[in-house]
């Protein structure tokens, strides 16, 4: 189910803002555009196709699916789970920034100002009310993640701390906390992973129980590091991430030849004509040889591999995102055959 509303007015042209209940549906009126710009948009996609594959990970009373109209054309594709991932798609390169923040702006105030109790969503016996969002950001300090464009997050955040009480007490903070560079790579320009070598590419068996677990840790133990405001449980990943249908095949991992312990892991998730690549991780004490180019060669170089029904190549694309900061995996990537497409911002908005 959609319903379609104007947005505050914030200037003289006529954006109209949907919501979505349904999330193929969503999905499916989306994606064309996102496919638009994949490389930079693969992040929202793949969170999409999971909310498609799995729809206990987000449930309806934590989530709105927005899509921004102008004239019956997509401006952006938005997607907010409160009090995280405030997602909003990268913009077309013939936007300007000026028109980008009026959306951007419409978009909070629609949350943040008007009367909640006259705009309702309804699904079947599912109901989210707008009034509810206040409690809903109340119940986690009024805390924020979003992954932006860098030219629009320090506005976002300005945006989104301007829209509530500026008396409050501890008044509220807003940081950058990582510069991410997504990345993409076509077959062609793989390097290919060392035929003699001491390690060996395996794919997950989630019928061994210990393994999948201890697999699990591992996917926690990277989320920690690198997104420790937004870290999912060992029980949350072992359900929603590893164990899900769409993920059988796609989850890898490396051991030393001849022992069966994972000392590395990615997980693959498949999007149309592309595929994402995530949570590379490596045991610390064996960092630093090749075993993290080893993993993405080889998975990149099977996932190229596999056909569609009419064996035409399944897989055209691999993207994967990474912190601009780190040298050390960003030349994994790089050495690999992956190019830089487009830089993003992880913030933070924090009430405490």
């Amino acid at each position: 189910m959609s319903i379609t509303y104007s947005l505050p007015s914030i200037d003289e042209n006529s954006h109209t803002i949907t919501f979505y209940t349904d999330t193929l549906k969503f999905y499916n009126d989306c994606l064309a555009f996102l496919l638009e710009n994949s490389a930079s948009n693969n992040y929202q996609i793949g969170l999409m196709k999971s909310m498609v594959d799995n729809p206990e990970r987000f449930t309806i009373d934590r989530r709105f699916l927005m899509v921004v109209h102008q004239k019956g054309e997509i401006e952006r594709v938005v997607t907010w789970f409160p009090p995280q991932l405030m997602v909003f798609s990268f913009p077309d390169e013939k936007q300007l920034l000026e028109t980008r923040k009026i959306v951007a702006r419409g978009v909070l105030k629609m949350f943040c100002s008007v009367d909640y109790r006259n705009l309702r969503i309804s699904n079947n016996s599912d109901v989210l009310s707008f009034d509810q969002f206040e409690e809903i950001v109340k119940k986690f300090d009024r805390k924020l993640t979003g992954f932006w464009s860098t030219e629009e997050s320090l506005f976002l955040c300005e945006e989104y701390v301007s829209n509530f009480d500026p008396g409050m007490n501890p008044s509220p903070s807003y940081k950058i906390q990582v510069k991410m560079m997504s990345y993409s790579l076509i077959r062609d320009h793989l390097t290919l992973p060392p035929k003699e070598t001491n390690y060996e590419l395996k794919f997950l068996d989630t019928t061994n129980e210990n393994l999948t677990k201890h697999c699990a840790n591992m996917i926690h133990r990277f989320c920690k590091i690198c997104f420790p405001a937004i870290v999912p449980s060992e029980q949350f990943i072992l359900e929603n991430m590893l164990l899900r249908p769409s993920q059988k095949g796609n989850t890898f991992y490396v051991t030393m030849k001849g022992n069966s312990n994972p000392i590395a892991i990615a997980l693959a998730t498949p999007i149309p004509s592309a595929c994402r690549i995530t949570h590379v991780f490596t045991e610390e004490e064996y960092r630093g040889r090749g075993i993290a180019s080893f993993l993405i060669q080889s998975m990149s170089m099977q996932l190229f591999e596999r056909k569609e029904e009419g064996g035409n190549q399944l897989f055209k694309w691999m993207f994967l995102t990474a912190d601009s900061s780190n040298p050390t995996s960003n030349g994994v990537y790089v050495r690999s055959g992956f190019k830089e497409e487009t830089e993003f911002t992880l913030c933070d908005i924090n009430y405490n």
